[in-house]
């Protein structure tokens, strides 16, 4: 279901809609409002909609936000560091790497940070899993999936 939110927001834009840069900030806030309330209502929801709608729906609110602000403010000096283009060169790299890092590092994390007990310490351990699987999925796009995209110049899109 995740797959198709993406697939549905993709080819909203690429129909050609646009959103002002006020509406891609609300799209944001609203994913991020939703994360942040939704998964305290998981026990309302059937359990294969549960990741669905606690995770799936508020971060497809929050890309397609991210998606649409790039669109409506490319001429700003907003996007001077190509902070979108870069997420979307590692994104694939991020989707077949962040698991395992989930995976492989959480336990040395929450030996690191010690017993889970405040609601920030929980936000500080995604934060740095999330950072760390970024590093990991930008050291793959640019040692990995570049060299081999580049050793076929005929054959890309």
């Amino acid at each position: 279901a995740e797959f198709l939110l993406g697939g549905l927001i993709a080819h909203v834009f690429l129909a050609g809609y646009r959103l002002s840069t006020l509406w891609s900030v609300v799209l944001i806030s609203l994913g991020v409002v939703a994360f942040h309330f939704l998964p305290q209502l998981q026990s309302h929801f059937s359990p294969p909609w549960v990741r669905v709608i606690t995770f799936g729906l508020p971060m497809s609110l929050v890309l397609a936000g991210f998606v649409f602000l790039e669109a409506a403010t490319q001429t700003s000096k907003i996007w001077l560091f190509r902070t979108g283009a870069w997420l979307g060169d590692v994104s694939y790299s991020l989707y077949l790497t962040h698991y395992a890092v989930f995976v492989f590092a959480s336990v040395p994390a929450l030996i690191l940070w010690g017993r889970m007990d405040g609601y920030w310490h929980q936000i500080s351990l995604g934060a740095g899993l999330m950072a760390l699987a970024l590093l990991v999925a930008t050291l793959g796009y640019y040692w990995i999936e570049k060299p081999i995209l580049n050793s076929f110049p005929d054959r890309r899109p």
